[in-house]
């Protein structure tokens, strides 16, 4: 699954492919959130991202879409 994170005061977004279901997903950012500590995320690569849960401006979700090759005809 794809994710951006929109982070406060940044012009940046943090694009990550992450393994973890929707739900799983949701329930680690509104835990984070509700204690005020840190989202904690590992990408599909095995990079660790950490987040201050405060600075998280939005959490776009999007399935993992399959990556299309070749040409139309008409």
């Amino acid at each position: 699954m794809n994710i951006v994170i929109g982070v406060r005061d940044s012009a940046r977004e943090l694009p990550l492919e992450i393994g973890i279901d929707e739900a799983a997903l949701v329930r680690t950012i509104e835990q984070a959130i509700a204690s005020g500590g840190v989202v904690s995320l590992t990408d599909v690569k095995g990079d660790r991202v950490l987040v201050p849960a405060a600075a998280i401006a939005y959490v776009q979700i999007a399935r993992k879409s399959d990556r299309r090759v070749g040409f139309a005809v008409s």
